[in-house]
């Protein structure tokens, strides 16, 4: 795992070695937290839809209720037509 701007794969002096090892522990710490961020955004849009179908869920019992409202006002405004007698 060299750094691929650097030719110096096998490290001879302590200097190059801890350089080799300074560029492999940031390459792995830049990945782990480009994971670490497509986990959060991945969640983050998990998140954001489900905010868009709790929208629409109450959306769609508002627009319900508002029937069933203007459904019961209809139906008190309505002469009763049954024969009670019946």
């Amino acid at each position: 795992m060299a750094d691929k701007n650097n030719n110096n794969t096998n490290p001879e002096t302590p200097q190059e070695l801890t350089a080799f090892i300074e560029t492999v522990i940031k390459q792995l710490y830049q990945k782990v937290n480009l994971k670490v961020l497509e986990k959060k955004l991945t969640f983050y849009l998990l998140v954001d839809d489900m905010g868009s179908r709790i929208d629409e869920l109450e959306k769609s019992i508002g627009d319900l209720l508002q029937q069933t409202s203007a459904d019961s006002t209809d139906n008190e405004l309505e002469p009763n037509t049954k024969d009670p007698g019946n």
